[in-house]
């Protein structure tokens, strides 16, 4: 019987000690209970910042918390929307020269298959897309130790069936 007084009273401590978020796209009040950091509530909301509600609106807005920033109880919060930014590509405009489109390719080669590449396009004064080209069939051409065949498979070796011999 004295089991069951202690928990009749824990629920109302409990209670009095909440975290509220105010979520800026529907307004709608996100209740969470102590502790939690601000990376739990940005694992639940993608794309969100979480700031402090400021009651003053002539204050300047404040900056985003931390991910690692514990968040008290009776402070109110505001998650908002984060500002999009420009993506980095490694393609972008900018990374490539410009208007030029300069990109650097890493091609690796024997020497064999550079000596013979040279002398097919330097016949024709070959452009990039020719030398491209030329790469490409020669690499068809040539058998590899490749692990993905062409339909996506595991690669497997071919085995010939070993012939039992009967004891004599």
């Amino acid at each position: 019987m004295g089991n069951c007084v202690g928990s009749c009273f824990h629920g109302e401590t409990e209670r009095a000690e909440i975290i509220k978020v105010i979520r800026e796209e529907d307004a709608k009040v996100l209740v969470y209970r102590p502790p939690i950091m601000v990376k739990d509530i940005l694992l639940q909301h993608p794309n969100c910042e979480v700031m402090v509600h400021d009651m003053e609106p002539q204050k300047e807005p404040t900056k985003p918390l931390d991910s690692d920033h514990m968040m008290s109880p009776n402070v109110v919060y505001h998650l908002v929307q984060k500002e999009e930014e420009e993506e980095k590509s490694k393609f972008s405009p900018k990374r490539l020269g410009g208007e030029k489109g300069v990109l650097k390719v890493k091609i690796v080669l024997t020497k064999q298959e550079l000596a013979q590449l040279l002398s097919k396009c330097g016949e024709k004064g070959g452009s990039v897309e020719d030398i491209l080209e030329e790469i490409k069939r020669l690499s068809i051409g040539k058998e590899t130790a490749s692990y993905v065949t062409q339909s996506n498979e595991m690669w497997r070796p071919t085995l010939d069936s070993i012939p039992e011999e009967l004891p004599l």
